[in-house]
């Protein structure tokens, strides 16, 4: 089954590593635009480097309410 997310914006959580990082790539491969996020910012923006204009990197805090 092909899935086509053209268009729509996915956030990725714990994007660096894991489910996260498959998550990522597989929105991206179905055409998402992907906000990534990860506990290292270096590896987040290397992983929005490797999906290119399909990744945005972004630092936040998911445990601070006012983040």
């Amino acid at each position: 089954m092909k899935i086509d997310l053209s268009g729509k914006t996915a956030l990725a959580t714990g994007s660096t590593k894991g489910i996260g990082l498959a998550a990522a790539k597989g929105l991206a491969e179905a055409g998402a635009d992907i906000i990534l996020h990860g506990r290292n910012p270096d590896e987040v923006a290397d992983l929005a480097r490797t999906l290119g204009a399909r990744g945005t990197a972004v630092q936040l805090d998911t445990a601070e309410r006012g983040a």
